[in-house]
């Protein structure tokens, strides 16, 4: 209700979880001049964001995930059914420190990117996923030092080579930019992100090898380069990896072995390289990760099977029961 806008000393006001509210968010919120947490997410509201949202400058934590909205140390709309665009005035949110504008369909926010959330520099999450952007991803995203979330899955724009800003963003810990129209090569200066610990450039266009700088960002834990245009080897680097859990980089046109180095890698779960041209032996030493089982497949296919592996052979019938001793096709 509007009168909701009288409640001028309200720190904090969480709606969360509530189908049954419906309706636009009333202007008159924007009197709130205290408060610091709004809630809306996963609720049937619709409409727009007011722009008088922008005026609570104390606001620290926003949330619409969940809604049908369009277009705060938080501002998410994540999961809402909100249209329309996203005002510059979001740059004045100066201590906002997660926004997340991420859509529940693919029917959210239209319109350029605001150059102005680079003013956010206190940005430590960023997501902008599955909406109908236009125009270009904004190099003023450089400026955001702090920031440690990069989520761009699915954002509709025709994003070209990996930008060179991202490299400058030292403190990332995870990139999400599945599905963005990335084209181009990785770069070896992706060595610069010592944080990183998830990496996921699935269903792109990225074409060339994999650089062997990516052994030095001994944090990963996830990468994840599916579905794109890969070549060249596996390089050996990856066994430097420690903490890599998954790696999933099937369907691509990566050639040579797998490198025994993997087998350093104990806390691995999770290998898919099913898609390329890759031969030779599955190496002793990531069997010996199967036996100690703690190694499986990705949708937990067999580890070598035909129709998985192509190439590759197994060692021994003790590695797998389905893996034939013998070249493949």
């Amino acid at each position: 209700p509007s009168e909701l806008g009288l409640l001028t000393s309200l720190v904090k006001l969480d709606l969360e979880s509530n189908e049954h509210l419906k309706g636009t968010i009333p202007t008159e919120i924007g009197r709130l001049s205290n408060l610091g947490h709004l809630s809306l997410s996963w609720t049937s509201l619709s409409g727009t964001l007011p722009l008088e949202i922008f005026h609570i400058r104390r606001l620290e934590m926003f949330s619409v995930s969940g809604t049908q909205l369009t277009g705060t140390e938080m501002f998410s709309v994540s999961g809402t059914q909100l249209t329309g665009t996203i005002p510059t005035e979001v740059g004045q949110l100066s201590s906002l420190e997660i926004l997340s504008l991420n859509q529940r369909t693919f029917d959210g926010f239209t319109g350029t990117i605001p150059t102005e959330i680079g003013n956010c520099r206190n940005l430590v999450e960023l997501n902008l996923s599955a909406n109908k952007w236009t125009g270009r991803l904004p190099t003023e995203f450089g400026g955001l030092s702090l920031l440690e979330k990069l989520v761009l899955h699915n954002i509709n724009l025709d994003i070209g080579e990996l930008p060179f800003w991202l490299f400058q963003l030292s403190n990332l810990v995870v990139i999400e930019l599945g599905e963005s129209n990335v084209r181009g090569t990785i770069p070896s200066n992706i060595e610069r992100l010592t944080k990183l610990e998830s990496l996921v450039v699935d269903n792109n266009n990225i074409e060339g090898p994999i650089p062997s700088e990516i052994g030095k960002l001994t944090s990963l834990e996830l990468i994840a380069i599916s579905m794109n245009s890969l070549t060249g080897s596996i390089p050996p680097e990856i066994g430097r990896l420690s903490n890599l859990v998954y790696f999933h980089v099937q369907q691509n046109d990566l050639t040579g072995n797998l490198p025994i180095e993997m087998g350093r890698l104990t806390l691995l779960k999770s290998i898919s390289v099913y898609g390329n041209q890759l031969e030779g032996f599955i190496p002793e030493e990531i069997c010996d990760l199967r036996l100690n089982h703690k190694l499986r497949d990705f949708a937990d296919k067999p580890l070598c099977s035909p129709d998985t592996y192509g190439g590759l052979k197994c060692p021994s019938r003790e590695c797998c029961d389905d893996c034939p001793t013998f070249p493949i096709g």
